[in-house]
């Protein structure tokens, strides 16, 4: 697109005697390809590799609406908490190299599960091992709710073969940087998780590190059906075991669908794929979370919050707007 544009813009000018001005754009376009061409064969270079772990992702089929995809983490690639790659995955694309924009929701650096918290990067490293699927620096993890086209090929690929080869490219993105903010309130819905929960998981290792100045942080969570909290409740479960002493932490889960609403959508049968994994939120028992039927009141978090907070505080959700400063 940017070179068809490029070349009518060369054209026109052309037609003029300015044709030399348009040159210096295709040569930066030009190089940005290059760059990001050798960038892609970096990452991707365990892809041709015979043998090698690298590249091959490994999915999850979690239930009817996600699925969880992990792959090894390339040797040198790095980044930022909120950021996203492009995902191609040939045995599942419909078109030659297919790609869509993905967040990563792991962090970039091991998380301290031990509850202490230390300046020493070394003892923090050898501490990282955790069970939950997203505290793992060394994975990136996939947080992808099936719809149409790509995604459902990609839940229908994981009843043929739950390994794939997968080319990365990316990081991209500008996400927030929240070190600087004493309160922050982070909010998601669905798959949206993937962009609140690397930027929580980034607050709770800086604050073991002490490298934030963020005091407390509240980590709002809305879906559609309870089921759904097996996505990431591992990894909230191993936070909320060892939190960090300095920061007061909240995770509110709120279940959109009322009990009725899916008991009857099962007796119907227009849900009939998810009777198996039917559950209400009324069963789920989580220690240091809270989970409630209903959505969650924005407005009201919003006014409550602000008036409540001591310092800078910042708003964070998956279609927000760079983070405001409240004073």
């Amino acid at each position: 697109m940017v070179f068809i544009v490029l070349l009518g813009g060369y054209l026109h000018a052309r037609a003029n005697a300015e044709g030399n001005h348009i040159w210096p754009a295709f040569l930066i376009w030009g190089l940005d390809r290059a760059f990001r061409g050798i960038r892609i064969l970096i990452y991707n270079i365990g892809y041709v590799k015979k043998g090698s772990p690298e590249q091959y992702g490994h999915l999850e089929a979690l239930s009817p609406h996600f699925v969880r995809l992990t792959l090894q983490r390339p040797t040198y690639m790095h980044w930022r908490p909120g950021q996203n790659v492009y995902l191609t995955i040939p045995s599942v694309s419909g078109v030659f190299l297919e790609a869509h924009p993905f967040t990563i929701s792991t962090i970039d650096t091991p998380l301290d599960v031990t509850g202490g918290e230390s300046n020493d990067e070394d003892q923090i490293g050898k501490e990282g091992s955790v069970s939950g699927p997203d505290t793992d620096s060394k994975t990136l993890t996939f947080l992808i709710r099936v719809r149409s086209g790509f995604t459902k090929r990609l839940l229908h690929a994981f009843s043929q073969t739950p390994e794939m080869k997968v080319i990365l490219d990316g990081p991209y993105g500008s996400p927030p940087s929240l070190r600087d903010f004493e309160t922050v309130v982070l909010i998601a819905g669905g798959s949206g998780v993937s962009f609140t929960l690397s930027l929580f998981l980034d607050l709770i290792h800086r604050a073991k590190q002490g490298t934030t100045d963020c005091q407390k942080v509240i980590f709002i969570w809305a879906i559609r059906d309870a089921s759904d909290i097996t996505l990431i409740s591992d990894t909230l479960l191993t936070v909320v075991a060892n939190p960090p002493s300095r920061i007061a932490i909240d995770i509110r889960i709120h279940v959109t669908a009322s009990n009725t609403e899916r008991l009857k959508n099962s007796e119907d049968g227009s849900d009939e794929e998810n009777k198996a994994d039917y559950m209400t939120s009324d069963a789920i028992n989580l220690p240091g979370i809270n989970i409630a039927n209903g959505r969650p009141d924005l407005t009201r978090l919003v006014r409550e919050e602000t008036a409540k907070a001591i310092g800078a505080i910042s708003f964070n959700g998956t279609t927000a707007s760079p983070p405001t400063r409240i004073h």
